[in-house]
């Protein structure tokens, strides 16, 4: 997620997506298990969000 973040302020589109994806992916994993918090103040629910969030903007942005 972090490094997605990183890429996603330097303009990378191709390593940031890719970045969330794969949170995506691992978080989406982890909801079979009893996820908890994360040690921060989101929950993974919440990382979910954001990394969907992020690729719908980096979806849209390649149609402009």
């Amino acid at each position: 997620f972090l490094s997605a973040e990183i890429h996603y302020g330097q303009g990378d589109k191709k390593r940031s997506r890719s970045g969330y994806e794969a949170a995506v992916r691992i978080l989406d994993k982890a909801a079979d298990l009893d996820r908890g918090d994360f040690p921060l103040t989101f929950n993974a629910d919440q990382f979910v969000v954001t990394c969907r969030h992020k690729l719908s903007l980096l979806n849209n942005s390649k149609n402009l």
